[in-house]
C-alpha cells in the first residue's frame, strides 16, 4: 500500500492523475477505509533477551552442518549494529580498509565505517575460510560471475533471505527461543543492547 500511494503521488506530481482522485484525503480515508496502519500486521518485533542472545552466541551450529551459515549471518548483523541482510550481501573484501568495514547502506544511501572488533573478525576469517569460489563478495550470497543484472541480484538475495529466515526457525526451535527469530531479530536485538548501555536514542536512530 505505501508502494501504491508513492504511485499515485507520482502520478499526481507528473499530471497523470488529478489530486482529487487522491485516495488517502477522501472522506473514507478519514473514516479509516485507506487508513495504512489498519493493514500492519499485530506482530510487534521485538529484541531478543540477553540470554535468548547469549543462547545464539553459544550456539554450536558445527553440529548443524547446515544451519552454520544463518547462524553466522545473524551473528555478523548483531555486531554491526543491526546491518541489514541486503547490504550484508553487497559487501566486498574491498569494502575493509584499515580495520574497518565501510559501506554505503543501499536504501538510504547513508555511509557507515565499523570498526571490525575480535568477534566480527573471526565471522569474517570463517567466511574468507568457507570460501569455495573465488570471488569478490564476503559472504555467498551473490557471485560476480553470475549475479551480473540487478534483477538476477534481487532475486538471488530474496531467495537467499527466505532461506535464512527458514534457517532461523530451526535454530529458534533448537534453543527453545519463545521470541520469533527472522533476520530483523539480529536488528532490533542490537539496537536494544545499545539502548541497554545508555547509547542516545539520536544516535541509534543514526544506525537505521
Amino acid at each position: 500500500m505505501r508502494t501504491l500511494r508513492a504511485i499515485i503521488n507520482e502520478a499526481i506530481d507528473k499530471g497523470y492523475l488529478h489530486k482529487d482522485s487522491y485516495p488517502f484525503s477522501t472522506p473514507q480515508a478519514k473514516s479509516g477505509k485507506y487508513k495504512l496502519t489498519r493493514l500492519k500486521s499485530s506482530y510487534k518485533p521485538r529484541g531478543l533477551s540477553i540470554y535468548d542472545m547469549d543462547k545464539i552466541k553459544n550456539f554450536d551450529s558445527d553440529l548443524y552442518n547446515h544451519l552454520r551459515k544463518a547462524h553466522f549471518y545473524f551473528l555478523f548483523s548483531y555486531f554491526c549494529y543491526g546491518m541489514n541482510f541486503t547490504d550484508m550481501a553487497f559487501l566486498e573484501w574491498k569494502n575493509i580498509k584499515d580495520n574497518r568495514i565501510n559501506y554505503e547502506r543501499r536504501k538510504t544511501k547513508k555511509g557507515f565505517s565499523i570498526l571490525i572488533t575480535e568477534p566480527i573478525q573471526i565471522l569474517l576469517d570463517s567466511f574468507r575460510s568457507l570460501q569455495q569460489i573465488k570471488t569478490n563478495y564476503i559472504f555467498p550470497i551473490l557471485n560476480d560471475k553470475v549475479h551480473k543484472t540487478p534483477t538476477s541480484k534481487n532475486d538471488r538475495i530474496k531467495k537467499s533471505l527466505k532461506e535464512f529466515n527458514l534457517d532461523l526457525k530451526q535454530i529458534q526451535k533448537l534453543l527453545n527461543i519463545e521470541e520469533k527469530l527472522t533476520s530483523y531479530s539480529a536488528r532490533h536485538t542490537s539496537c536494544q543492547a545499545l539502548r541497554d548501555k545508555n547509547v542516545p536514542v539520536e544516535d541509534i536512530s543514526e544506525l537505521a
